[in-house]
């Protein structure tokens, strides 16, 4: 017997009390308490009849209207097998039955009961099958055997008990196939959410495969990138050091310039200097020429009749000195 927990998994319980064994197991019981009820009502007197209506949905077999049918409804050559192995089990084992058959037997079983849901349980298909060998109450389109209030009375030698056993044990039959038929269309919706759960799953790890493919070529594209700024870092580091290296070199020209320029600008005040110098010495010497000319000159008026001849000669040579005191003298204001 397949259980369903709450974590969605099923467990096999050989003894679960759930099972299609006991179910049986229960039934029979019950059947044989109904045949030895109808044994003493048979003894008391005869049945009243049963009479179905014409709208009934439920058809009879031939054997369950024959008078000399005094079978029970479950008879089965492994029914005494199942009734010793239902000593063994112990007492605790009939009490737990599915609700739809807890609700049909709740009429003619004074024994305790547990209510249930058959939530908590689902049949299986061999299960199912089981169930349908035991039952065998309606009859196919070709026998007209049904039981009619108008045409027939239906007056055997059964119990009135046995028929409502009969009518409860095909309603719950009926039950348990729609709720079967329920649980199957379930499982089916289950399946269908499950394949559309997969596919999602699918499409997701499509994606996220996809993803990791774009991902780690981008991560290729980032560490390339990477690795040619570090390239191109490493060269600009190259000329930065480069330019340093002649940054100083230019620094150290432009100070052995500004050396130079130092010693030049030294160098041309002193001949600036000298040439001062040297003009002022030939001022000098002019004056003192002048000087020795106008002695020369206040020396020679007395000898004026003396020199006569040679006068206009020197007064020449004074006019030359003059010109040449003059040239000097604008060379000199030239030079300030």
């Amino acid at each position: 017997m397949s259980v369903r927990l709450n974590d969605g998994t099923l467990k096999e319980d050989e003894t679960n009390p759930f099972s299609f064994k006991e179910f049986v197991k229960s039934k029979n019981r019950s059947a044989v308490k109904n045949e030895e009820q109808n044994n003493k009502m048979y003894q008391k007197g005869s049945p009243r009849p049963t009479v179905m209506p014409d709208n009934s949905p439920f058809v009879l077999n031939e054997t369950d209207v024959n008078p000399d049918f005094q079978e029970t409804f479950f008879k089965d050559p492994t029914l005494d097998d199942i009734l010793d192995d239902d000593e063994e089990d112990g007492d605790w084992s009939g009490s737990y039955q599915p609700s739809v058959i807890e609700e049909s037997q709740g009429a003619r079983t004074a024994g305790p009961s547990l209510s249930t849901t058959y939530d908590s349980f689902s049949l299986n298909p061999s299960e199912l099958a089981g169930i349908k060998s035991f039952v065998t109450w309606q009859l196919n389109d070709s026998n007209d055997f049904k039981l009619h209030s108008t045409d027939q009375d239906f007056v055997a030698d059964r119990s009135p008990v046995e028929h409502v056993d009969f009518y409860s044990l095909q309603k719950d039959y009926e039950n348990v196939k729609e709720e079967n038929s329920q649980l199957w269309r379930t499982i089916k919706e289950l399946q269908m959410l499950n394949e559309t759960q997969t596919e999602k799953v699918r499409n997701l790890e499509r994606k996220l495969e996809a993803k990791m493919i774009e991902d780690e070529k981008e991560a290729w594209d980032l560490e390339s990138v990477v690795q040619q700024v570090e390239q191109n870092l490493q060269m600009m580091t190259k000329r930065a050091m480069k330019a340093e290296g002649s940054v100083a070199k230019l620094k150290k020209e432009i100070t052995f310039l500004q050396t130079e320029l130092g010693m030049c600008r030294t160098e041309n005040e002193a001949l600036r200097l000298a040439e001062k110098a040297s003009v002022a010495a030939v001022k000098q010497n002019t004056h003192i020429a002048l000087e020795n000319l106008h002695k020369v000159i206040n020396n020679a008026q007395s000898f004026v009749t003396q020199l006569m001849s040679g006068a206009d000669s020197l007064n020449l040579v004074a006019e030359l000195l003059k010109s040449v005191d003059k040239i000097y003298e604008l060379k000199g204001e030239d030079d300030q």
